[in-house]
């Protein structure tokens, strides 16, 4: 899966305007758009070909995308040995922008992301396991705030930030309750951001962001019951039903990582509790024994995700226990949800060998339960989906404001 930082992308649908009420010139203006942000070679002409729109239209249209400086003009192109050369529309994806905060382990990320997903700027720190609450809405307060300052911001209309957070969040209220990184982080107020910055901040769990992302990224996971699972320094999993992601008011669903798989002879879990599926499958859990073997193994998904990738199989302690209890994991989780869609992502998942074990054990699982073909993948992200999924909100929103036409 492509970085963020590399390769932009326009995400956001056809018709922003979908679902709510709008006019059909506003529809018209949202697909013009489109077809500038997506496709490579774009004029008015092959808007009017393309679209089976009249010239007038789209000539109202590109002329008020052109004045919001969502679209400019570039060079011509030849249409062949007759007609007269066309200009070229080139989307200006640095027209918008928003600030997205992320959490690596217990690393806090902040971004500056345009509309094409492209990252302008980037700040982060690592915050101590023993930090409370006020120390790390300090940080992330920092952390953005110097996003905002950057040079780069000069041009670009920021909308406002999107938190991608670990653990229990409260959505409605904008409390995160608790997360197992920080033992002394409970009932953080996120709202004080909003006050203190001056700007709309939209939260939203990490995992159903990744999951809003792979939802737009791949558009036929939205057929259907897709459920995604995150294996990496922490599990946790999300669920879409028809390209909805279901969020729970309270920000609880999803915690499976902390699933009392063994409550007899368990290890005690960084969240307090004895037996939890982290304790034998979470990379937290295996690091130590892992480490004992090899003393370099890092604790940073993506640097271990290259640790693992070369490491010899057989001599990782702990990883044929973490793979049968992920397959235990999947398994109930399928008897939950009955998805057509399976999607697994993390550092252990990367790894061909893990990913084919893993199906395997899940599918011998399920033959009893299984009444249709269910499509189990792996897929390799970094912070896309966490950008994207916090982010999306706030420009579908300012979107909409733009793409609703004015021309009459």
């Amino acid at each position: 899966m492509e970085s963020a930082t590399n390769t932009p992308r326009y995400l956001f649908r056809r018709n922003v305007h979908a679902g709510i009420s709008h006019r059909v010139k506003d529809r018209e203006k949202s697909n013009v758009f489109y077809s500038i942000a997506t496709e490579p070679v774009v004029t008015r002409k092959s808007i009017v070909r393309e679209r089976n729109m009249r010239p007038t239209t789209v000539s109202s249209v590109v002329n008020e995308l052109i004045r919001d400086r969502l679209v400019v003009e570039g060079d011509t192109t030849s249409p062949g040995r007759k007609g007269r050369p066309e200009t070229r529309l080139h989307p200006l994806f640095g027209r918008l922008g928003a600030v997205a905060v992320f959490v690596v382990s217990r690393q806090i990320h902040a971004v500056l992301v345009d509309i094409g997903q492209t990252v302008l700027a980037h700040r982060s720190v690592e915050v101590h396991k023993d930090s409370t609450s006020d120390h790390v809405l300090t940080e992330i307060r920092n952390l953005i705030l110097s996003v905002l300052q950057d040079p780069c911001r000069h041009d670009i209309e920021v909308l406002g930030i999107g938190l991608s957070l670990p653990g229990n969040l409260d959505v409605r209220h904008g409390v995160w309750l608790k997360s197992t990184r920080w033992t002394g982080l409970y009932s953080l107020s996120l709202k004080r951001l909003e006050t203190e910055i001056g700007m709309p901040v939209h939260y939203i769990k990490n995992l159903d962001a990744e999951c809003v992302y792979i939802l737009r990224r791949y558009p036929e996971l939205s057929r259907g019951g897709t459920l995604l699972i995150h294996w990496g320094y922490g599990i946790g999993a999300s669920y879409a039903d028809r390209g909805t992601v279901l969020h729970a008011n309270a920000g609880l669903f999803g915690e499976i990582g902390h699933w009392c798989v063994d409550p007899a002879g368990g290890s005690r879990c960084v969240c307090g509790d004895v037996g939890c599926l982290e304790t034998r499958a979470a990379l937290w859990a295996l690091l130590p024994g892992i480490r004992s073997r090899f003393p370099e193994a890092p604790e940073l998904e993506d640097e271990f995700g290259r640790f693992l990738a070369r490491a010899p199989m057989r001599e990782l302690p702990g990883l044929p226990v973490a793979i049968e209890y992920m397959a235990t994991a999947l398994r109930n989780l399928y008897q939950l949800f009955y998805p057509d869609n399976i999607v697994l992502y993390g550092p252990f998942t990367e790894r061909r060998e893990i990913f084919t074990a893993l199906s395997r054990a899940f599918h011998e699982n399920i033959v009893q339960f299984n009444r249709r073909d269910t499509s189990l993948r792996a897929y390799k992200m970094k912070s896309e989906g966490e950008i994207f999924g916090c982010t999306s909100e706030l420009f579908r929103h300012s979107l909409r404001r733009f793409l609703s036409a004015d021309w009459s």
